[in-house]
């Protein structure tokens, strides 16, 4: 992870991702960008027909503990899942704190979750129907940053 100014910049071996801070009104605002693709792991989604959906597990961690917002935006139709320090895909509902599909309106998902300083979580971005891919964004608010 490289940071200049307001800027995060972290590369993956796989895909590129990008992390921007930017303050607004004593909240941060940090964007991660990332795509699901034919070679992205596949579950079956908690509480749903017993599909093949294409996945990007994102590990999360904060710089302070609080309320923090993660929504999505893409083209194609998310679902947003959230879990307490590991996510397993033989038994997604292990660890599950949040979830959401359409709360942030346009088929994008909006989860709200109290996180604590320094612990891990994982968010996992999947899609609304199965084996759907392409690029989003995934932009989180809350008090400090996000890693």
């Amino acid at each position: 992870i490289y940071q200049a100014h307001s800027c995060i910049i972290e590369k993956a071996p796989s895909y590129r991702s990008l992390l921007l801070e930017v303050k607004y009104s004593n909240n941060i605002n940090s964007s991660y960008y990332g795509s699901l693709s034919t070679s992205s792991p596949t579950f079956s989604r908690p509480f749903a027909v017993r599909e093949n959906y294409y996945y990007r597990a994102i590990t999360i961690l904060v710089s302070a503990t609080g309320y923090y917002r993660f929504i999505s935006d893409s083209s194609i139709d998310t679902y947003g899942y959230f879990y307490n320090k590991s996510f397993y895909a033989w038994s997604p509902e292990l660890n599950l704190l949040a979830y959401d599909d359409d709360g942030a309106g346009r088929g994008q998902f909006s989860v709200n979750v109290s996180l604590q300083r320094y612990t891990e979580y994982i968010l996992v971005v999947t899609t609304y129907r199965n084996k759907t891919f392409g690029t989003f964004i995934i932009i989180g608010t809350g008090p400090g940053t996000v890693s």
